[in-house]
């Protein structure tokens, strides 16, 4: 295991899934020939509304996430039982049952319903004029993925006492929104993420964000690595660790504390 200079009481998970994701935005769009502005919690060009990633993309960045994570880490999550029903681990390939999954999955139960607007942050910025994210324009009484990956990462600290349930909700919240986070069509308001900018991708009638969303994801994984979800995890992996990304890893990490998402650096990543 890699190990990081970040404890599970500072949530060592969310900053490993973090760093994680925004890999996986950039390997799996380059044709999208997009320059993308990463902020640590928010991408600054256009999205809003319904789903994320696909149940692919969000367990991609689950399994990528375990990856990293320091045996420490896997011990405490398991000593507090964060990971019983999901055998214990982040990695699957199922991604109908992963934990990243899990907030898309509740979303039809009324009970969730107020979360669907933390899976999303409605930047009001003019893309591709001005692209940025302001947390007070952006993410009003602070209710949008920006402050939600703040909360479940506070309600993961070792000071907080919740009950294993309470932390168990908040870990799953928390891989999935870092996987949403790093879809730049859940970082705009502008036309509704892209689910009302029509497309055709592949001659097939469809919306912007659909294939932002799971068309591009799946497309790679069948063609690149014959539909086989591990093969595609541990091609990112490699590329992380020892491949073309191995230098510049470091970054993703940099910032430790969620809170203070508008002081941490900006990482900018050009899409080719």
């Amino acid at each position: 295991m890699v190990p990081l200079p970040v404890s599970i009481c500072r949530c060592q998970t969310c900053q490993i899934l973090s760093g994680s994701s925004n890999r996986l935005s950039q390997i799996t769009v380059t044709q999208m020939k997009l320059t993308v502005k990463f902020v640590l919690f928010a991408l600054s060009l256009f999205p809003t509304s319904v789903l994320s990633w696909g149940q692919i993309g969000h367990t991609l960045v689950a399994n990528i996430a375990q990856s990293f994570l320091t045996e420490t880490t896997i011990a405490e999550l398991n000593a507090q039982k964060l990971l019983d029903k999901y055998e214990h681990t982040l990695y699957t390939t199922h991604s109908s049952w992963s934990i990243a999954t899990w907030a898309d999955r509740i979303k039809r139960f009324q009970s969730y319903r107020w979360a669907n607007i933390l899976h999303y942050s409605d930047a009001e910025d003019d893309p591709p004029n001005v692209c940025s994210y302001d947390y007070i324009r952006d993410c009003p009484e602070q209710q949008c993925i920006v402050a939600a990956i703040a909360n479940y990462t506070s309600r993961l600290e070792c000071s907080n006492k919740l009950n294993v349930l309470q932390k168990v909700e908040a870990l799953e919240f928390l891989t999935h929104f870092l996987g949403d986070i790093t879809n730049p069509l859940h970082a705009s308001g502008r036309d509704r993420g892209g689910n009302d900018h029509r497309v055709r991708y592949h001659n097939r009638a469809t919306n912007l964000h659909a294939v932002w969303d799971y068309m591009i994801i799946e497309d790679t994984m069948s063609i690149k690595y014959g539909g086989n979800i591990a093969q595609y995890t541990s091609s990112i992996v490699e590329d992380i660790k020892t491949g073309k990304y191995s230098d510049e890893s470091s970054e993703w990490v940099a910032c430790t504390d969620p809170a203070a998402g508008t002081s941490c650096p900006e990482v900018k990543f050009l899409l080719r």
